[in-house]
């Protein structure tokens, strides 16, 4: 254990974004159009990671994980961020998942494969699993209760890595071969924005994206013991296309987003609208503008997604897209219980959105 305490303060930079998006009032989103200006208030930068991990539980409670080691956390909505190491600097933390502001499961991306959990905030670090493995990759992790738990990687003898846990991130079993999803030739997964894998709150209803020669969605009804999959027709073929990011208003309606990460600005393909829990796609009329490693509903009809390219914003539930910005971040993530979107990308920066009090929310 290795703890760090830099303190990023909140900077005066605010990103006042020119155009104008409609939202709509009332209780079915159907009423007349009301025009907002959107702006993005960068919260911290300058610190050596770049951030693809994010945890919200509320409008003041965010963890984050990143590369160089870097794990942060603030209480205070973004007004101080507490930066610590769980163990080495090489490590790229790209998969957490937070239960409050002292206990924490972080995971990283790469070799070895390992998993660190903390009760006391950070202060203290316990590595609960390692795998020396050089093949094994972790890309993403859900939590469907405070007790079970699924971290996902790419393939390994033809088959994802799936490792579960039953106690809360303190021990974990790799699940034998033929309860796991088999992989096609040069098919793999993306540890982007921890978000091609997706879990539905309150069900055992996951999916996973993924990409490569062929970008496909495994879906599980009963977190993760059986698995469906379904092609689909998202831009694929090369290893920086596919899959990146998914996420469900509902067990039947959801979005995928990614595209080409070494071609940032291709829109070709870049993003699907699930239908029937995946058996049937609609693609947008307008795509997002460009590659995107993150997407989320804020409500049934308002989306945002990003990526290195920028940030964009759907209100007719993906759609059409519109620019919302040209700064790019990898991850955003909606306060369960609150307004505020926060985003968090390299360097070290974090941001967030408080959308107006009359945008519906999802809960």
């Amino acid at each position: 254990m290795k703890l760090i305490s830099i303190i990023g303060k909140i900077t005066s930079v605010k990103y006042f974004i020119p155009g104008l998006f409609t939202v709509f009032t009332g209780s079915f989103l159907s009423a007349q159009p009301v025009q907002k200006k959107i702006r993005i208030d960068l919260l911290t930068e300058g610190v050596s990671t770049s951030i693809r991990a994010m945890n919200i539980l509320n409008d003041s409670v965010v963890w984050v994980g990143g590369s160089n080691g870097f794990v942060g956390k603030t209480t205070n909505g973004g007004g101080t961020w507490q930066w610590m190491h769980p163990d080495h600097e090489r490590l790229d933390f790209r998969s957490l998942t937070a239960f409050d502001s002292s206990h924490a499961v972080v995971a990283n991306a790469g070799s070895p494969a390992t998993i660190f959990l903390t009760s006391d905030g950070g202060n203290h670090w316990q590595k609960v699993y390692s795998n020396p493995d050089t093949a094994f990759f972790f890309d993403g992790m859900v939590f469907r209760n405070k007790k079970d738990g699924i971290i996902y990687g790419d393939p390994v003898n033809g088959k994802f890595i799936i490792l579960s846990t039953k106690d809360r991130g303190k021990h974990w079993k790799l699940l034998p071969l033929k309860k796991r999803p088999e992989a096609m030739q040069g098919e793999a997964s993306f540890a982007a924005s921890n978000s091609a894998i997706f879990n539905l709150p309150g069900s055992k209803y996951i999916w996973i994206g993924t990409g490569g020669k062929t970008a496909r969605l495994f879906f599980s009804k009963d977190f993760g013991k059986k698995w469906t999959k379904r092609n689909t027709a998202m831009l694929q073929g090369k290893s920086s296309t596919g899959i990146f990011s998914i996420a469900f208003i509902n067990k039947n309606n959801g979005i995928c987003v990614g595209g080409d990460y070494a071609d940032d600005l291709v829109r070709l393909n870049n993003a699907l609208l699930i239908r029937n829990g995946g058996k049937k796609y609609q693609k947008p009329i307008v795509n997002p503008f460009g590659y995107r490693s993150c997407v989320i509903y804020f409500s049934p009809d308002t989306l945002l997604c990003t990526g290195t390219s920028g940030t964009d914003l759907s209100v007719d539930g993906g759609l059409t897209w519109s620019r919302l910005s040209p700064m790019g971040f990898n991850v955003l993530q909606r306060a369960k219980n609150g307004h505020t979107v926060f985003l968090a990308g390299n360097g070290g920066r974090i941001a967030q959105i408080i959308f107006p009090q009359n945008v519906h929310s999802t809960h």
